[in-house]
């Protein structure tokens, strides 16, 4: 016997191996185990789920804290550098550098903005205070005209 519930781990392991079970699994449930073990499994697997959004939840607080840190820790006289690198959809590339505050309000409203703006992929970055002195945004290219520069072939590449 194994746990608080009084029930072998063989079971235990059948019922966390079929958290998504369809109707053919519980009536298999049903047949191979007694009404007080599915009920037992029944009461695991809501403590198991509801576990598991409550592990969600915190990992969730820790990204934002961690990113909230990242951002006081990169603030320069109440501001933060953020690298934006975006494509458009001609394949023309290029970054550019922006300031905001040091708080998770304003780096989503950057990433809603940039977002709703993007014609292809984009990438936000934070510029450590270490990496500072040497930032340098990358130069614009036309990846599409490169392409065909020079008797390249009809490949688009770089990316």
């Amino acid at each position: 016997m194994n746990g608080r519930f009084n029930f072998p781990t063989r079971i235990l392991q059948d019922a966390l191996h079929e958290i998504h079970t369809d109707e053919a699994t519980k009536w298999l449930m049903r047949r191979y185990y007694r009404n007080d073990d599915i009920a037992r499994i029944d009461a695991l697997l809501r403590m198991v789920s509801y576990s598991m959004r409550e592990a969600e939840q915190i990992e969730e607080a820790a990204k934002r804290e961690n990113l909230r840190l990242r951002l006081v820790a990169a603030s320069q006289k109440g501001l933060v550098p953020v690298d934006v690198w975006q494509m458009d959809c001609d394949y023309a590339t290029g970054s550019h550098l922006v300031w905001i505050e040091p708080t998770l309000e304003a780096w989503k409203a950057l990433w809603d903005g940039v977002y709703e703006h993007a014609e292809g992929p984009v990438r936000i970055e934070i510029i450590p205070l270490e990496d500072w002195p040497s930032y340098e945004p990358q130069a614009t290219r036309d990846l599409a005209l490169e392409a065909f520069e020079n008797g390249h072939p009809h490949y688009i590449g770089g990316f």
